[in-house]
């Protein structure tokens, strides 16, 4: 089945954006956000090279997550 995720030239990048797109996913964070709502959560990623944060620059506002740059004024 093609990928409607054929931007990402990386096959791993690719895939993981596609099973973001199933029901399976969903449920899964919604069940992260639940648990989150009720603990300090770290949010890992697992994947075949090596287990790492996805960062630790994150900022978060209810289920918003975005990057701000490391440089910048929201930083730290």
């Amino acid at each position: 089945m093609p990928s409607s995720n054929g931007a990402w030239w990386n096959k791993s990048f690719r895939d993981y954006a596609d099973d973001m797109q199933t029901p399976d996913f969903a449920v899964a964070v919604e069940e992260l956000v639940e648990t989150a709502a009720t603990q300090v959560t770290a949010i890992m990623c697992a994947g075949p090279a090596r287990p790492h944060t996805l960062t630790r620059f994150a900022r978060t506002e209810g289920n918003r997550v975005w990057y701000p740059p490391e440089d910048g004024p929201a930083a730290g």
